[in-house]
C-alpha cells in the first residue's frame, strides 16, 4: 500500500510540474512587463523580452556619436507611460498596438541648443577645463532639461512578437525605439537634415562663420512645429560666439535642431491617425465586440464611446484626404497607397454604421482588406520618415 500510495503521489507531483511548466505568459502581460522595465531601466528584465537589449543605448549612441550619453537614457525612459490598445495572439507570433506617451525630446534639444551655445561663450575663456570637463557640463545641462519638461508626445506602434524557448521576445523597429525615446533619434536625423540643407518644407537653422579667428555669429530662426496638437516657438536669436572647440563640443556632444515639420512629418501623423485611432480604437475593438462581447484586449467595453470616438476620428479624415492628394509627385507611391485604405475607411466605416451592434453576435467585420492597406502605408511611411 505504501508503495502504491508513494508512486500515486510522485505521479501527482509529476502531472503538477507538467502543468506548471505548460503554463504560458500572454503577450499582454510580456509586453506589460517589457515596457515596465524599460521604465526602470531594468537591464537584466529588458534583455528576457527583448531581441536586442541594448536597443535604447546603440540607438543613441548611433544618433549622437556619442557613447557618454547612455547615462541620460534613464531620464527619458523614467517618464514613459503606455497604454495597449489591442493585443492579438496567432499561435507563436502575436501583434501588439501600443500607445506610448513621453518627454517631447523635440523640445528639449531646441533648448538645449540655446544653452549649450551660451555656455560654451560664457566658458571659452577658461582654459583650465578640459574637454572631458566641458562635455560634462554640456551633458548636466542636458538631463537638467529632460527632467523640468512638461510637454510631452505620444504615438502609436504596432509591435510584433515571437514565442520561442519558453518566452515571448519583443521585436524591435525604428518606430518602437524612437516612440520610447520621446522622439529623440528623430530629432537628432532632423538636426543633420538642417546642417545638410534637406529639411523639407522647413526652415532652417543655419550657422554663419565670420573670417576673425575668434568670432562666429549663429543666427537661429524662429521656427514652429506642430506635434500631437501641440505648438511650440524657438525664439530667434544673434549671439556673439566664440569659433574654438568648445562651441563645436557643445553642438556635437548632443546634436540638437529646433522643432520643425514637414512631409514625413505629417504622413507619420497620419499614419498614427489610422493605426491608432481608426484601427486600434475604432474597427479592431468594434470588429471583436460583435464576434466575441469584448474588446481586442479582452476587456469589457463602452460601444457607444467606441462609435463616438471613431466618428470624432473620421472627423479628420477629408483634411487628411486633401494633404495626400496633393503631395509632390515624389511622394505620388504611398498617395496611392493612401488612396485604397482611404477608400476601404469609408467602406468600412459605412457597414459599422448600417450594423447593429449586438455583443458577441458572431460575426465581426471583415477587415482584411483594410489591415492589408494599412500595413502598406504604415511600410511606407517608415520608410520616408526614417
Amino acid at each position: 500500500m505504501k508503495k502504491i500510495l508513494s508512486l500515486f503521489l510522485t505521479l501527482s507531483l509529476i502531472i503538477c510540474m507538467t502543468a506548471c511548466g505548460t503554463t504560458r505568459m500572454s503577450a499582454k502581460d510580456a509586453i506589460t512587463n517589457a515596457m515596465d522595465a524599460i521604465i526602470k531601466l531594468d537591464t537584466i528584465t529588458m534583455k528576457k523580452y527583448f531581441t536586442d537589449a541594448s536597443v535604447l543605448d546603440s540607438a543613441t549612441s548611433k544618433a549622437t556619436g556619442n557613447t557618454s550619453m547612455n547615462g541620460s537614457i534613464s531620464k527619458i525612459v523614467e517618464k514613459i507611460t503606455f497604454k495597449i490598445l489591442t493585443c492579438e495572439e496567432n499561435g507563436n507570433s502575436a501583434v501588439v498596438a501600443l500607445e506610448i506617451t513621453n518627454v517631447d525630446m523635440s523640445s528639449v534639444m531646441g533648448k538645449y541648443l540655446l544653452q549649450a551655445i551660451s555656455e560654451a561663450f560664457s566658458s571659452s575663456g577658461d582654459k583650465s577645463l578640459t574637454d572631458e570637463e566641458q562635455s560634462g557640463k554640456f551633458l548636466e545641462i542636458f538631463d537638467t532639461l529632460i527632467s523640468e519638461e512638461t510637454l510631452t508626445v505620444t504615438n502609436s506602434v504596432v509591435v510584433n512578437m515571437t514565442y520561442q524557448d519558453d518566452h515571448w521576445l519583443i521585436v524591435t523597429d525604428d518606430a518602437f525605439v524612437n516612440a520610447v525615446l520621446g522622439g529623440f533619434p528623430t530629432s537628432i536625423k532632423n538636426l543633420g537634415n538642417s546642417i545638410n540643407g534637406t529639411t523639407e518644407e522647413s526652415e532652417v537653422t543655419t550657422v554663419t562663420t565670420e573670417s576673425t579667428a575668434d568670432e562666429t555669429t549663429a543666427d537661429t530662426a524662429s521656427t514652429s512645429m506642430t506635434n500631437t496638437g501641440t505648438t511650440r516657438s524657438a525664439t530667434t536669436t544673434t549671439t556673439a560666439l566664440p569659433s574654438t572647440a568648445s562651441t563645436t563640443s557643445a553642438v556635437t556632444t548632443i546634436a540638437t535642431a529646433a522643432p520643425t515639420e514637414d512631409v514625413a512629418s505629417k504622413i507619420m501623423d497620419i499614419n498614427n491617425w489610422l493605426v491608432g485611432d481608426i484601427w486600434n480604437l475604432g474597427f479592431c475593438n468594434i470588429s471583436h465586440y460583435l464576434s466575441e462581447g469584448k474588446d481586442a484586449c479582452g476587456e469589457s467595453m463602452d460601444i457607444n464611446l467606441t462609435l463616438s470616438q471613431l466618428s470624432a476620428a473620421m472627423g479628420k479624415k477629408s483634411d487628411y484626404d486633401s494633404y495626400m492628394a496633393n503631395l509632390p509627385a515624389e511622394y505620388a507611391d504611398i498617395a496611392a497607397i493612401y488612396s485604397k485604405v482611404s477608400t476601404e475607411t469609408d467602406s468600412l466605416y459605412a457597414i459599422v454604421q448600417s450594423t447593429e451592434m449586438t455583443a458577441a453576435c458572431g460575426t465581426g467585420l471583415d477587415t482584411g482588406v483594410f489591415t492589408q492597406y494599412r500595413d502598406a502605408f504604415s511600410d511606407a511611411a517608415y520608410n520616408i520618415y526614417y
